[in-house]
C-alpha cells in the first residue's frame, strides 16, 4: 500500500476489494479499514477515489454484520478458489485499464 508506484497502490486496494468475502468482521475493523484509510490522503486522486470506494464497501459489510450477527460468524470461513481467482482476475483487469495513464 505504500509503494511509490501509483498502479501498485491501486492494485493493492482493488485486491482488498475483490477479496472482501474472506475477511472476518474483526479483521475488517482492525486491519483492513485502517490500511485503506491511509490511502484517503494519497497524493494521487485516483488512489483516493479507489480507497473511498473500498471503504464504503467494507463499511456496508460491517453494517450487515451488525444487523445480523450470524453473518459475522460465517464471514471469512468460506473459501472458494474459483471465485477468488475470478475476483482477482477482474481486479487485475481494472488495474490494467486504470494504469495506462502512467505508462
Amino acid at each position: 500500500m505504500a509503494d511509490p508506484f501509483p498502479p501498485v497502490r491501486i492494485a493493492a486496494i482493488l485486491a482488498m476489494s475483490a477479496t472482501q468475502q474472506f475477511y472476518s468482521s474483526d479483521k475488517i475493523a482492525k486491519v483492513v479499514l485502517p490500511l485503506l484509510c491511509c490511502r484517503t490522503v494519497d497524493p494521487e486522486k485516483q488512489i483516493r477515489e479507489h480507497a473511498f470506494r473500498a471503504i464504503k464497501g467494507y463499511l456496508e459489510k460491517l453494517e450487515k454484520f451488525s444487523q445480523n450477527p450470524e453473518l459475522a460468524k460465517q464471514a471469512g470461513k468460506s473459501f472458494s478458489r474459483e471465485w477468488a481467482t475470478k475476483d482477482c482476475f477482474h481486479a487485475l483487469g481494472r488495474v490494467h485499464k486504470s494504469s495506462k495513464s502512467y505508462f
